[in-house]
Order: C-alpha cells, then structure tokens, then sequence
C-alpha cells in the first residue's frame, strides 16, 4: 500500500523557492478500497454488502464509472505543498485587537495519474459554469475557477493535468511556478542555502 521500492523524490525538482512544507508518499488507494470491500464481504453482513452496492451505483450513476474504475486511474502516489509568498502580505487580526502580518499562503494538493479519467471527469463537471476559465498551454491543462468575492487571499480553486500527475491548487499561480521551477526557468527549493543545509545527510528516495 505505501510503496514496493524506494523512489527518488522527483517532486522535489519542482517546489517552489518559497515552499515551507511538504509532504509525498506512495499510496495505492485502489488496493486500500479493495481490501475494505473483501474484508467486509468475507463478513457475511448483507446490510453492509447493500451499502456498498449503494454507494458503487450513486457514484456510478453520477459519473459514468464505478469507484474501481476511478480508483484504479490513479498511480499510486499523492502529495501535497504549503508556500508562503513574501511578497503579498495580509493582515490576520488577533484577539487583543492587534493585527498579524504573515506571508499570503498557497496549497497544492497533486497525484500521481494513468491517464485522464479523472480529469476529464472534473472538466466535464465544470464545462457549462461561466465562471471557470480555461487554459492549454503545451503540456499544461488547467481549469480555474473565479471566485467573485474580495477575499483577504489570492483564491482562484485550479485543477490541472501535466505529465503524469494531477493537481488541485488554490491558485493557477502556483501550478505555472511549479511548471517553470521544472523546466528550469526560474529557482527551486533545492537552490536555496536553507534547503541545502537541511538535506544534508537526509536520504532523497
């Protein structure tokens, strides 16, 4: 479930120079859901069997596929990242009335994917909202959703699909960082002295 071999950390090449925090695993969720489902069929529980069948057929009937089908798409890896851009503050108010500044902060949850079943099935989703805005650019497909409120943070919901990998980030921004940190264009997280002196020792697989 959590990984055969060690793996190099590839991601790494392509995390922001202001990322704080992250995390990546091998993770076969497919194998995770099937072993639940045998386990609870080698129960005997009939109720619990007509549970499952339920859900199966809700998501069936919702998108098309089973839940097998959706999760079996998926490639047996998942992370996520925190950056801190320094450049946009906002202001957080305390308790005593006084006001925190602290870097506007940035999430970018991804997976790892076989194919497009999942991204097209959230571009299929969103395809008649006006307020989604769509992006091709080479490789690089994304879907971001306008979000018409004044928000203390820059939150622009984005869904993208590049190379082997899915991502959901709080802003396209943080996606085409990611896209250049890779190919090379702008510095990473490796280059920066902190990180260096950090991963001195620590194995990178």
């Amino acid at each position: 479930v959590f990984g055969r071999t060690p793996e190099p950390l590839e991601e790494l090449d392509s995390l922001p120079a202001d990322t704080v925090w992250a995390a990546f695993s091998d993770l076969d969720i497919s194998a995770i859901w099937n072993a639940l489902v045998k386990e609870l069929d080698q129960t005997g529980l009939a109720q619990v069997k007509a549970g499952l069948d339920r859900l199966d057929g809700g998501i069936q009937q919702a998108t098309g596929k089973k839940l097998d089908e959706l999760l079996g798409s998926l490639g047996g890896q998942c992370g996520a990242f925190l950056a801190l851009k320094d450049a946009t503050k906002i202001q957080i108010p305390l308790p005593n009335g006084e006001t925190l500044e602290v870097p506007e902060p940035g999430l970018v949850i991804l997976f790892r994917v076989k194919d497009d079943t999942l991204f097209n099935l959230i571009d299929h989703a969103l395809e008649n909202n006006p307020q989604v805005v769509r992006t091709e650019e080479g490789g690089l497909r994304m879907r971001t959703m306008q979000v018409p409120l004044p928000l203390p943070i820059t939150l622009r919901p984005t869904i993208a699909r590049e190379g082997d990998h899915l991502f959901i980030a709080s802003n396209e921004e943080l996606v085409k960082k990611m896209m250049a940190v890779k190919a090379g264009k702008e510095p990473g997280l490796k280059t920066t002295d902190e990180f260096k002196h950090l991963a001195q020792g620590l194995p990178l697989e």
